[in-house]
């Protein structure tokens, strides 16, 4: 939060992903702003982000160099397709390897 906050940005606080979906747990956080949402994993200092708003997608380039300069990694979608065979995790029904960004920011109700 301090890291968001000392750029200029506004974000609202961290709530984790079963608060936010209203259901279920997972294993990360979501921070609001505005449009955006950026997700913090609680497993690791690894954070992406995304828009909800016209579907360009990304969260703001401020929030990313903010969050890397305080120590997170940044997942994009090219580090977050990698797929990690042998640690099959139970992902909505079955058990097949997952990408890191699903391992990273997994969520199930």
């Amino acid at each position: 939060m301090a890291a968001l906050t000392s750029v200029g940005l506004a974000p609202q606080p961290p709530v984790s992903v079963g608060e936010e979906r209203r259901q279920g747990s997972g294993t990360y956080h979501v921070i609001k702003i505005g449009e955006y949402r950026v997700l913090i994993s609680t497993l690791g200092r690894f954070a992406k982000g995304y828009d909800t708003g016209d579907g360009t997608g990304g969260a703001p380039a401020a929030a990313r160099r903010a969050l890397e300069r305080a120590g997170f990694r940044w997942i994009d979608r090219t580090d977050g397709a990698i797929l990690v065979t042998g640690l099959c995790v139970y992902y909505f029904g079955t058990r097949e390897p997952l990408q890191v960004a699903d391992l990273l920011f997994y969520w199930q109700d």
